[in-house]
């Protein structure tokens, strides 16, 4: 606010505007000087330009960056008067640990669906940082960020000022008696200071995303986003297998459900012994596609056990037994059994999956223990 009562922004879009279109001039002139390096036979004059552009902007960025942390020092002189020299110097100390908070937010929650086309519901984009920050691990550990803050990296043409030196100017100033704020977790979040904090999100989310992530299927709450991510990362990373297993099983004669291969099909195709013919049929890396003979089935049980894994947890999950669960606390994502149905199958499920997977893809393999953990019933075929 110290910027506006000091007018500062009357200027800040000329000044901001020139600063981005003089650097993305020289992004681009030292782009097409690499080309002609490249090119020795292509005659141009690109870094001749860029060199004296190079020059004309750090001349430009230099000067417009004296004017520019000047009004940043009055801003935060102008905080100190109003909120009083500690708390200013306890909101500056806290914004490093807040910047690497977000980054941890936005990669692991925000944008933890992305790849499956998932997002936050509207307005929770950016509103759930607060929600990861409101949990008391969470919270510790952005306490010890401010006590200890991460580097700060800078350049002499940022616009601000490294926090440091803006911490130690607000030092100087004299006590002035101003009660210290609360932190902890009795603080009021600073959205209060909204009328419509989720409407004012929502706008931000329109103004800011990219147009490919507004058109993103937004779940209607947080619980839904972890089950709705790994539900599609299974359903991708089983597909090539489903499809092998259709495959054989059509040329094979072996009968399949209406709706198409499942977990029991493809235990059943395993048993009659065509687990190398599916799993020849699976897409392989280079390295795999080189090889012959034994390393060459190796690779491909290997990638067929990756498949089974997803394949499994989707059909644990389909049948109840199975949840994908938000935690705010360590990695967004948890696996477990909902309360209702938590049996012996939730431990079973995380010390035996491994072992029953090996078994399952090994040479000869050996069902039992998959079928067992899934309570998946065996089928019957008869050779033709």
């Amino acid at each position: 606010m110290g910027h506006y009562a000091g007018g500062d922004l009357r200027l800040a879009g000329t000044l901001w505007s020139g600063r981005v279109q003089l650097l993305r001039t020289v992004t681009a002139l030292h782009h097409h000087a690499e080309q002609e390096r490249k090119n020795p036979g292509k005659p141009g004059a690109d870094a001749h330009l860029a060199r004296v552009f190079t020059a004309y902007a750090r001349l430009v960025l230099r000067a417009t960056q004296s004017a520019v942390r000047r009004q940043e020092y009055a801003a935060d002189a102008a905080a100190a008067r109003t909120a009083g020299r500690d708390n200013a110097v306890a909101a500056l100390r806290r914004l490093p640990a807040l910047d690497a908070a977000q980054r941890v937010y936005l990669d692991r929650y925000a944008l933890m669906g992305a790849d499956q086309e998932l997002l936050p519901p509207v307005g929770e984009f950016y509103a759930g940082l607060a929600r990861m920050l409101a949990h008391p691990a969470r919270r510790a550990e952005l306490d010890a960020l401010c006590v200890d803050p991460p580097a700060e990296e800078s350049t002499p043409y940022d616009s601000h000022p490294p926090t440091a030196e803006r911490i130690a100017a607000l030092t100087r100033l004299p006590a002035d008696g101003h009660r210290p704020w609360d932190t902890g977790e009795a603080a009021r979040p600073a959205w209060e200071f909204l009328r419509a904090p989720m409407e004012v999100f929502a706008a931000l989310e329109q103004a800011t995303l990219t147009r490919s992530a507004l058109a993103m299927r937004r779940v209607e709450d947080w619980e839904q986003l972890p089950h709705g991510t790994e539900e599609s990362r299974c359903q991708a990373a089983a597909g090539p297998l489903l499809e092998a297993a259709a495959r054989t099983a059509w040329s094979r004669g072996v009968p399949l459900p209406a709706y198409g291969p499942d977990l029991p099909t493809l235990l059943l195709l395993i048993e009659y012994g065509f687990l190398d013919e599916i799993a020849a049929q699976l897409p392989r890396s280079e390295e795999a596609a080189s090889r012959t003979g034994r390393a060459a089935r190796e690779y491909a049980r290997t990638s067929l056990r990756t498949g089974l894994r997803a394949l499994t947890l989707l059909h644990l999950a389909r049948a109840g037994h199975l949840a994908w669960r938000l935690d705010w606390a360590g990695p967004p994502v948890r696996q477990d059994a909902p309360a209702a149905l938590a049996t012996d199958l939730a431990t079973d499920l995380a010390t035996d999956l491994a072992g029953a997977l090996d078994r399952a893809s090994a040479d000869p393999p050996d069902t039992y223990p998959l079928r067992t953990l899934t309570r998946t019933d065996s089928r019957t075929w008869t050779r033709s």
